[in-house]
């Protein structure tokens, strides 16, 4: 589908026309962290930045689906360090409280995140992980049983937090030390091993080991969206959806309204008001 921005109402109604309204509709994202996680200080500029806009761009595409007759089925995550009040305005907008969930309490690595979804969900039981099984033979973690901590797309910071501490995995033969590779991290998370590899026809890898793990550390935990999905699982094999309702006035159900309105006085870049929130402000 390409650049988000640019899946307008035409595009919509192509899809819509194609795959028909008769069933509900999925729309899962995880829009841009950078300008909302707390570790860019003084620095961040919340909904505002230019990749932590984009979360309006979902609710965009998923007010315009309603619009189009379709029932919706979301679920939207972003980082749980973000500042109270950038949480509440994605709140508001998306019309339901969201849940906080670390990924370390079903899998072998921690990722505190938020996630707003109006599938009816279940509290999540706690389950055991052998850290071991999903390393590469012959391999443990290092401390024993610890889960890893959040891996980020960003290599400079993952080494800056990384020194002084050991968190990574050691070889049984030769006490030889590393961090976790692509492949295990791939496992680690729930994806299969080699979810990120790609190669040409002559069997060349395309994807360097250092991108392959920057692919990861903008993923998702697998194990919890699963979790969150289990609705959509049930329905799928037959029975009702369970979707919660929305809040009254949610942006997610009157969007376009609201530009419908601003457009009637005149309030200049639509495009930009949506993206940058302007036109959320009560």
């Amino acid at each position: 589908l390409g650049d988000v921005r640019k899946i307008d109402q035409e595009a919509l109604g192509k899809m819509v026309a194609q795959h028909g309204a008769d069933k509900p509709w999925l729309v899962v994202g995880g829009s841009p962290c950078q300008d909302l996680s707390r570790r860019r200080g003084a620095n961040a500029k919340g909904l505002a930045g230019k990749k932590s806009k984009l979360f309006f761009e979902f609710v965009r595409i998923c007010n315009a689906l309603m619009g189009l007759g379709v029932e919706v089925a979301f679920l939207l995550e972003n980082v749980a360090s973000m500042p109270d009040e950038e949480r509440e305005v994605m709140t508001q907008c998306l019309g339901v409280d969201p849940i906080e969930i670390d990924s370390a309490v079903i899998s072998a690595c921690h990722r505190q995140r938020y996630y707003w979804t109006n599938l009816a969900t279940v509290p999540l039981e706690p389950r055991s992980v052998d850290i071991d099984s999903l390393l590469d033979e012959g391999w443990r973690r290092v401390p024993t049983g610890k889960a890893f901590r959040c891996f980020v797309s960003s290599a400079v910071f993952q080494a800056k937090r990384g020194r002084g501490e050991v968190n990574g995995v050691r070889r049984e033969a030769d006490g030889a030390e590393r961090v976790p590779n692509a492949d295990e991290r791939e496992a680690i998370l729930g994806f299969p091993r080699g979810h990120t590899r790609l190669a040409d026809a002559d069997g060349e890898e395309l994807f360097s080991e250092g991108l392959r793990m920057k692919l990861l550390g903008n993923s998702f935990s697998v194990q919890v969206v699963a979790h969150l999905l289990s609705a959509m699982a049930d329905f799928a094999k037959g029975g009702p959806l369970r979707l919660v309702p929305l809040w009254q006035g949610a942006r997610i159900l009157t969007m376009n309204r609201v530009c419908q309105e601003d457009e009637e006085r005149g309030a200049g870049d639509l495009e930009h008001a949506s993206l940058t929130g302007d036109m959320f402000d009560d």
